[in-house]
């Protein structure tokens, strides 16, 4: 990703909504040297990364919490971060500890199942209530639930099943309430938890 413009576009969109103006599309595209296709195809990468809301000519654009961060920190990210959960999550931080959150826990599970670790595994994952019920063809169903739901969310899907719902809150539980506070009190409704 070419950054110089994007964080120029995003600069730009951030200055149009303090000013409460409407994002002038032109003037943008003569001060980046850009052509209108060439700017509307940026703008639909900026918005497709969920960094800002360009919109019309008619109402101010809005600059997100993830462009503001992305600006912050000088216009690196993690491309893979940068691209997960674009629509849903608007905090660069948050997309990255659910994607390195997910992989931690497919290959945590892989592992638990490989070394014949799998039903205690599962069990710690299931609420409290159905632990004695999960057997080795259940673990083996919650692990791929596991892979499943990541493949989901990845495409900012819903859940599609409860054993993919018990998955991502297994998930969301992992992450430390101390540390990100801000991660448990707005990501799970943001997923549709």
């Amino acid at each position: 990703m070419d950054v110089d413009p994007v964080g120029a576009l995003l600069q730009a969109v951030g200055m149009a909504e303090a000013a409460e103006e409407p994002f002038d599309g032109r003037a943008v595209a003569d001060e980046l040297g850009l052509s209108p296709e060439d700017l509307r195809g940026l703008v639909q990468q900026v918005e497709g990364l969920g960094l800002a809301l360009v919109g019309n000519d008619e109402r101010p654009p809005v600059l997100m919490r993830a462009g503001r961060q992305f600006l912050r920190l000088g216009c690196e990210f993690d491309e893979h971060a940068l691209g997960f959960l674009p629509r849903t999550i608007d905090d660069l931080f948050a997309r990255r500890a659910l994607l390195c959150g997910g992989s931690v826990l497919v290959d945590t599970f892989r592992g638990d199942l490989i070394a014949g670790k799998g039903v205690e595994h599962a069990r710690e994952i299931v609420p409290p209530a159905f632990e004695r019920a999960v057997d080795e063809g259940l673990a083996l169903n919650l692990f791929a639930a596991a892979v499943s739901v990541m493949t989901r969310v990845s495409t900012e899907q819903p859940a599609g099943c409860v054993a993919e719902e018990v998955i991502a809150v297994s998930l969301i539980n992992q992450v430390d309430p101390a540390e990100y506070w801000w991660f448990s009190e707005s990501i799970p409704s943001q997923l549709g938890l």
